[in-house]
């Protein structure tokens, strides 16, 4: 799963599909720090966050939840959804 991250950070996108093609069900992950930023939130977030759009896109093509909300223990303290991110300017 940390490499899924990784990968998206890093705008890596085919380790991106390398990885939900061996592992489908991380398309639902939430990732587990560190990046303490990342924690609690879905690879869409952090894709949206990041500003890989063509990862994002990807992810929705692949049926990433956009109904999805960070965990209520997550790092920043507060609960958002994928859509605040999508419409939020990148970090």
């Amino acid at each position: 799963m940390k490499k899924l991250f990784q990968a998206i950070r890093q705008g890596n996108t085919a380790a991106v599909r390398e990885l939900l093609e061996k592992k489908p069900e991380l398309i639902s992950c939430t990732a587990k720090q560190p990046p303490k930023k990342d924690d609690g939130q879905s690879p869409l977030q952090v894709a949206l966050k990041t500003n890989r759009l063509e990862i994002a896109e990807y992810l929705l093509d692949l049926g990433a939840d956009v109904n999805f909300m960070e965990a209520e223990d997550c790092a920043s303290g507060w609960r958002a959804p994928v859509l605040h991110d999508a419409s939020t300017p990148p970090s």
